[in-house]
C-alpha cells in the first residue's frame, strides 16, 4: 500500500531502477476527500515517512556484463555502442563522440544512419552527426524517407539544424508531403519546421495545406500548424478557402482566434473572408466565435479603417470594433424572443466552447448530438435546459446510468455506464462550459454565473461518488439563477 514509484530508468548494468517514495499518503491534506482520510487513518497509512527506497530489478540468474571504459574507447568502438540495446550505453557513446569531437567517426556514422538494421542506432547516428556539426547536410537527405517515422522526423530537425539552405529544405518538405502514406510523426515535424522557413510565404502555405488537408480533425496537428503561421493566420484562411472536411470548422475557429488576437489588419482580412462563407454554415458560426474569442482579450475596442458591411448583421461582434462614422444601435428583443447574452456572458460562452472542445467533445460530439456507444445528446436535452442545480452536480461528481434524456432511455451498451466527474474544472470553467452547452445547438437556457457554480459546489460538498438519476430527481425542477446574482 505504501509503494509509490515516481521514477523508472535503465541502469548501465541492464537492471531496472525504480525510485519509490514509500509513503502511505501523498495527497495534500486540504484536498483529501473524507473517504481517503478515513481509509488512511483506519489502515495506519499516515506513518512512517522519510523512508524512501530504490529498487533494483533484474531477471533471475542475472549476470552483470563487463562495462567498457568509454573514455579510452576508439571511435569505431563508440560507433558500435550506438547500437547497444541499453539506452545508457548509447547515450554515453554519443556523448563521448560529440564532446571528444571525434570527426574521424563521421563516415562510419553516415554509414550507420543509412544502413543499420536498428532504428535506434540510425537515430543516434543522426544526432551524433548533428552534435559534430557535420557541414554537408545534403548528404543526409536519404534519412528523410527512412522507414521508421521517428528517424525520418528527427532527420528533418537534424538537416535543418546543420544548415541546409532553406530553399532546399522547403523543397524537400514539399516532396515529403506528396508521399502517399505520410506518418503522423513526420507530418507533425514538417508542420513545426515549416514555421522556421523564411522563403516565399506561398510555399510555406502549400506545405502546411498539404499536411493538414487530411488532418483538420487532429488537435495536435491544428496547434502545430497555427504555431507555424506566425501572424499570417488570416491570410492562410483566405489561401485555404472553405473546406468541407471533418474538423475544418474547428481549425478555422482556432485560426480566427489567433488572428483576431494579433492585429486589426488580420481582422479586416477575416471579415472580408467571412463575406464569402454561407451565414448558415458551421464554418461561419465557428469563425464568428473565433473572432469574438480573439477580440475579447483586448481591453479596448479595435479600430478598423473602414466600415465592414458584414458586421451590421452580426451585432454581437460589431460592439467590439470602431470605424469612421460608426453608429450602431442594438434592437431590444421582444419578451417572446431569447434574451441576447450580455458582453461578459458572450466572453463566458466563448471560453466555454474552448473547455467543451478540450473536455467534452470526444463523448458528446461537436454538434452536441452525442456519440454512439459513448454518451447521450446535449442538444435539446432536458438535463441541459432544465435545473442548473441538477446539471452542475453531474459535472461535480459524475453520473451513473441508466438515464432518461428528453423521454428516451439510455443505458449500457448504447452509452457508457458512467459519466466521470469533471472535478478538475474550477468554478470559472465549470460555469463557462455550462453556459456554452445551454446556449449552443439551438438550446435556449439561461447562462450560469461563476458565483452560482461556487454556491452549488459548496451545497454539494461531501459527495464522493457519482450520482444516479433517482438521487438527482429532487433537483429536477429547481429554478436557475443567472448572472444577475453577481
Amino acid at each position: 500500500e505504501r509503494f509509490r514509484p515516481c521514477w523508472l530508468t535503465l541502469g548501465p548494468d541492464g537492471a531496472i531502477y525504480i525510485a519509490d517514495m514509500y509513503r502511505g499518503v501523498v495527497q495534500d491534506s486540504p484536498h483529501m476527500s473524507p473517504y481517503l482520510r478515513e481509509i488512511s487513518i483506519a489502515r495506519e497509512m499516515v506513518l512512517p515517512i522519510h523512508k524512501g527506497r530504490i529498487w533494483r530489478i533484474v531477471p533471475e540468474r542475472f549476470e552483470r556484463g563487463s562495462a567498457p571504459t568509454f573514455s579510452s574507447a576508439t571511435s569505431q568502438e563508440l560507433i558500435a555502442f550506438l547500437a547497444n540495446p541499453s539506452g545508457w550505453w548509447r547515450d554515453q557513446a554519443q556523448m563521448h563522440l560529440v564532446e571528444g569531437n571525434r570527426r574521424e567517426a563521421i563516415p562510419g556514422l553516415i554509414k550507420m544512419a543509412r544502413r543499420h538494421e536498428s532504428h535506434l542506432a540510425r537515430l543516434h547516428a543522426l544526432w551524433t552527426l548533428e552534435g559534430l556539426r557535420f557541414d554537408q547536410p545534403e548528404k543526409l537527405l536519404f534519412a528523410l524517407t527512412d522507414p521508421h517515422p521517428e528517424v525520418a522526423a528527427a532527420s528533418i530537425r537534424v538537416i535543418g539544424s546543420l544548415g541546409l539552405p532553406q530553399e532546399g529544405l522547403a523543397s524537400e518538405l514539399e516532396r515529403l508531403c506528396g508521399l502517399k502514406s505520410l506518418p503522423n510523426q513526420v507530418a507533425l515535424q514538417i508542420l513545426l519546421t515549416s514555421g522556421d522557413l523564411s522563403n516565399e510565404k506561398s510555399q510555406r502555405f502549400t506545405i502546411i495545406e498539404k499536411v493538414m488537408t487530411s488532418r483538420f480533425a487532429d488537435p495536435l496537428m491544428r496547434d502545430a500548424a497555427i504555431s507555424s503561421l506566425g501572424g499570417e493566420e488570416a491570410k492562410f484562411l483566405v489561401y485555404l478557402g472553405s473546406r468541407d472536411r471533418p474538423g475544418f470548422a474547428i481549425f478555422a475557429e482556432a485560426l480566427a482566434q489567433a488572428a483576431s488576437s494579433d492585429s486589426a489588419d488580420q481582422i479586416e482580412i477575416l471579415l472580408s473572408y467571412l463575406e464569402d462563407i454561407a451565414a448558415e454554415s458551421e464554418v461561419f458560426r465557428s469563425l464568428v466565435t473565433g473572432i469574438e474569442m480573439g477580440v475579447t482579450k483586448s481591453k479596448e475596442r479595435l479600430s478598423l479603417r473602414k466600415e465592414p458591411s458584414l458586421l451590421t448583421s452580426i451585432p454581437e461582434l460589431a460592439e467590439w470594433f470602431t470605424w469612421p462614422g460608426h453608429e450602431i444601435s442594438l434592437a431590444k428583443p421582444s419578451a417572446s424572443e431569447l434574451r441576447p447574452l450580455k458582453p461578459r456572458e458572450r466572453v463566458q460562452f466563448s471560453r466555454g466552447r474552448q473547455v467543451y472542445l478540450a473536455t467534452c467533445v470526444a463523448c458528446h460530439g461537436n454538434d452536441g448530438l452525442g456519440m454512439k456507444l459513448v454518451a447521450p445528446p446535449l442538444a435539446g436535452s432536458d438535463w441541459v435546459l432544465g435545473s442548473d442545480e441538477r446539471l452542475a452536480r453531474v459535472l461535480f461528481h459524475g453520473l451513473n446510468g441508466p438515464i432518461t434524456v428528453s423521454g428516451r432511455r439510455y443505458a449500457s451498451p448504447e452509452v457508457q455506464p458512467m459519466m466521470p466527474p469533471l472535478a478538475t474544472l474550477d468554478n470559472k470553467d465549470t460555469a463557462a462550459v455550462l453556459t456554452y452547452i445551454r446556449r449552443e445547438w439551438g438550446n435556449t437556457a439561461d447562462p450560469i454565473s461563476t458565483s452560482r457554480v461556487g454556491r452549488l459546489r459548496i451545497e454539494a460538498q461531501g459527495r464522493t461518488i457519482p450520482w444516479t438519476e433517482a438521487e438527482l430527481a429532487p433537483y429536477e425542477s429547481i429554478g436557475s439563477l443567472t448572472q444577475n446574482e453577481e
